[in-house]
């Protein structure tokens, strides 16, 4: 990391970068708020009234992957190609300018596309691979009940070697 990383008063070390890759590595089966929690834990990354900083370590943990929340082009909009061209420039640019602000490069981008409203059609043309489904339970799911739209999971290498890379 060129830049200093400093989350809510606690410097972000690279070796710091490391753990949390190892660390999510090692309990990949696990849900976001139990990865935050044990972070928490280890770092001692605690309020002034002694609870865990939770929610900032998930801002934090957000903050280390990418992914399009929201892709819309209205329907009165007729450029041809329009969107596969767009998605085109930014999976050109997103990785450098991640650098430039996080100090690391970004090797995959994600998205999800609710199936019963959408068809994935500007990222099948941009080359995205779609690579499942979601089970409908939504990402703060609690109770373990389907009650989300289920949605196609589609992905975009930026790196030959992401897989190798993502893996440590």
């Amino acid at each position: 990391m060129k830049e200093k990383l400093i989350v809510r008063g606690r410097l972000v070390t690279p070796a710091d970068i490391v753990f949390i890759r190892s660390f999510i590595e090692k309990y990949h089966d696990k849900r976001r708020t139990f990865i935050s929690k044990e972070l928490c834990r280890y770092w001692n990354w605690r309020q002034p009234n002694g609870a865990l900083k939770d929610m900032a370590c998930r801002d934090f943990l957000s903050r280390l992957i990418s992914n399009n929340v929201r892709f819309l082009i209205l329907p009165w909009v007729k450029v041809p190609h329009l969107a596969s061209h767009l998605l085109s420039l930014i999976a050109k640019r997103i990785s450098s300018d991640w650098q430039r602000v996080y100090g690391y490069p970004i090797v995959l981008l994600e998205t999800f596309v609710e199936k019963q409203r959408f068809f994935g059609t500007c990222y099948k043309a941009a080359n995205w691979l779609k690579v499942g489904e979601t089970c409908g339970r939504g990402r703060n799911d609690r109770y373990k009940k389907k009650n989300k739209p289920i949605k196609a999971v589609f992905v975009y290498p930026l790196h030959k070697n992401f897989r190798l890379i993502l893996n440590g």
